[in-house]
Order: C-alpha cells, then sequence, then structure tokens
C-alpha cells in the first residue's frame, strides 16, 4: 500500500490546519462580500464622497482576500491537506 505523503506531519500540525480552516470556513460570508466588492469595483466609483485612496484600500484588501481564499482552495484541491 502506498504511504500517504503525510505521514510524518505531526498530529499538532494536522490540528493546527484544520483549525485554520475551520476559521476561514466560519469567515465565509466575508469572503462572499469581498468577493462581491471586487466583480462590482465600479460600484465604488460612483459614490462622490469617498476618495480615491479609500477605494484603492478597498479593492486591495478585496483582492488579496480572493487571493488567499483561492490559495487555501487550491492547495485543498491539491490534497496538500489531505490526511
Amino acid at each position: 500500500m502506498e504511504r500517504n505523503r503525510n505521514d510524518g506531519i505531526p498530529t499538532a500540525t494536522k490540528v493546527a490546519i484544520l483549525l485554520a480552516l475551520h476559521d476561514a470556513a466560519v469567515d465565509q460570508m466575508a469572503w462572499t462580500l469581498r468577493s462581491a466588492l471586487t466583480r462590482q469595483i465600479n460600484s465604488l466609483n460612483a459614490v462622490t464622497n469617498v476618495g480615491l485612496e479609500y477605494r484603492q484600500s478597498v479593492r486591495s484588501v478585496a483582492f488579496h482576500a480572493n487571493v488567499s481564499k483561492s490559495t487555501l482552495h487550491r492547495r485543498v484541491q491539491e490534497g496538500v491537506l489531505d490526511f
């Protein structure tokens, strides 16, 4: 039988990873909101009282949140976190 490539990972590390995944899942609604904001970037431009610097910071947060989310999902799909 083929040995699981994660057999050498300590149990405490596996638990820490599972807790991090749980925290990410709990924050799913925030991910959804950030993702929607990224798709509707021009909606911020319609608000006249919002400055350019603020709009850019909101876009940056939304972008990095999506990158982090996709990285986590990709790692799970690739089996990196497959115990």
